[in-house]
């Protein structure tokens, strides 16, 4: 309905059909876990109206292939199909969501970020090459979890912390 708030925490988990979803534009806030698993998902379009993203809302939805946020959002950004955002916690800009479905097999993270949000790469399976940039602080839980070929990436000297199984299996 047009004047729906949310999308309520693990709403469409698991729904692997879902093709599709149009986000209401009255929609404020994106649950935890809201389309985690929804493998057949190809794209998500953030709303101007939404100021808050719950963590791994996109968990697993490896078909997306661009992130995009409509104008007008002052919270949350997309570059080259990249979700950013603020991390839940420490507020500083972090890297929320890369699309696994894009097929490029290196990526550059944009200056300025912080952190590195919990699954933010986890099970991708193109990407051979990221670029973390100086000024990165945090990497959390599972960021690069099961990133099957990432084979280049270097932890700059600016980090100060790094999830449990950051870097797992």
């Amino acid at each position: 309905p047009a004047n729906t708030k949310q999308v309520t925490q693990r709403m469409f988990y698991g729904c692997s059909s879902l093709e599709s979803f149009d986000v209401p534009s009255s929609v404020t806030t994106i649950g935890s876990e809201a389309f985690g698993k929804c493998s057949a998902l190809t794209a998500m379009t953030i709303p101007s109206a939404t100021a808050s993203i719950g963590k791994n809302a996109f968990i697993g939805c490896n078909s997306i292939t661009a992130y995009t946020v409509e104008s007008g959002n002052s919270v949350y950004s997309s570059s080259g199909g990249v979700l950013y955002g603020p991390d839940p916690v420490t507020r500083e800009k972090a890297l929320i969501q890369y699309p696994n479905g894009k097929t490029q097999s290196s990526y550059s993270v944009l200056s300025g970020t912080k952190v590195i949000a919990d699954y933010a790469f986890g099970d991708n399976t193109v990407l051979t090459k990221i670029v973390l940039p100086n000024g990165l602080e945090t990497v959390d839980s599972y960021a690069f979890y099961n990133t099957k070929k990432l084979s280049d990436i270097t932890i700059p000297s600016t980090v100060t912390y790094i999830g449990s199984q950051a870097f797992g299996r």
